[in-house]
């Protein structure tokens, strides 16, 4: 997951960004423009000149100011949390119970939240399904991994005239580590970095140059249930369609590739919440794969 791989740097430690400006160098408790946006808001005026505007996400709230509304709401409250009194090690001082930052149940955290621990169960089960559908379908069936022929084909050619190139190549390169069930989400219902990603290397037998592809287009990319192993969107952006398989693969993955990826799903719901899992659609592509 491409996203578990940005949020390291080089010494391990996650880059810190503002949930509500999107500007890396701060967190949401030490944002310099969310009260003044807030203060605006609820006195009714438009915060026209507002330095949120000059932020990353400020192309989106001047396109939708409904948008903008909503963020406010929805980050607001917690930079009011983190102005409250805290303790020596860092806990606010309330006399409020505790509540979850995963499900937003009171009595419990992240780290005992039931909730959290089902969402994280089904998840590895079904990542762990898709990836073996994956694996059935690449390694098992079509034989794709790295020394396989293949016969591709791409299409040269103007709209109003059709020209079809086929040509064999030798894949040199081929990796899923990265890739996920989320790679079955819409295509804007989530951003890509969730999803990972399916790298394909040719060699061209002619020319004997090198290409490289994210993902191989192939037609109708369903396993043996007839799910979709990928959108149109994600299977469509590569530039060579899979024809045919010449010689299939001497060095496949191994078989315990499907059970990889559990470190990027912790960081995954230690990072997010179940209100931004739903509003992607999370939920629903684990419980359909779990």
């Amino acid at each position: 997951m491409q996203a578990f791989d940005n949020s390291k740097q080089s010494t391990g430690r996650t880059t810190q960004s503002c949930g509500y400006c999107r500007t890396t160098g701060h967190s949401i408790k030490d944002c310099p423009y969310i009260k003044h946006d807030h203060d605006e808001w609820k006195a009714f005026r438009v915060p026209h000149t507002s330095p949120t505007l000059n932020t990353p996400i400020g192309r989106w709230i001047m396109r939708d100011y409904s948008y903008w509304t909503k963020q406010i709401d929805k980050y607001y409250p917690k930079w009011e949390r983190w102005q409250q009194p805290r303790t020596s090690g860092g806990r606010a001082v309330s006399a409020s119970p505790r509540r979850c930052g995963f499900c937003r149940g009171e009595g419990h955290t992240r780290r005992d939240c039931p909730e959290m621990a089902k969402i994280y169960k089904d998840l590895l089960q079904a990542n762990r399904n898709y990836r073996q559908s994956l694996y059935d379908t690449f390694v098992t069936k079509l034989g794709i991994g790295v020394g396989a022929v293949l016969k591709v084909q791409k299409d040269n050619g103007r709209w109003n005239e059709p020209s079809i190139d086929e040509r064999l190549v030798t894949i040199d390169g081929f990796s899923m580590d990265s890739a996920n069930l989320f790679m079955t989400s819409g295509a804007y219902n989530l951003d890509r970095d969730y999803c990972g990603e399916i790298v394909v290397t040719f060699l061209n037998e002619e020319t004997g140059a090198r290409q490289r592809h994210n993902s191989l287009k192939i037609k109708d990319m369903i396993d043996a249930e007839g799910r979709a192993l990928a959108t149109k969107s994600y299977n469509y952006w590569a530039q060579s369609e899979y024809v045919q398989t010449i010689a299939p693969s001497t060095q496949p993955l191994a078989p315990e590739w499907v059970d990889e990826g559990a470190e990027a799903f912790t960081w995954l719901l230690k990072k997010r919440d179940k209100e931004w899992l739903v509003e992607r659609g999370m939920l629903d592509i684990i419980e359909a794969w779990k």
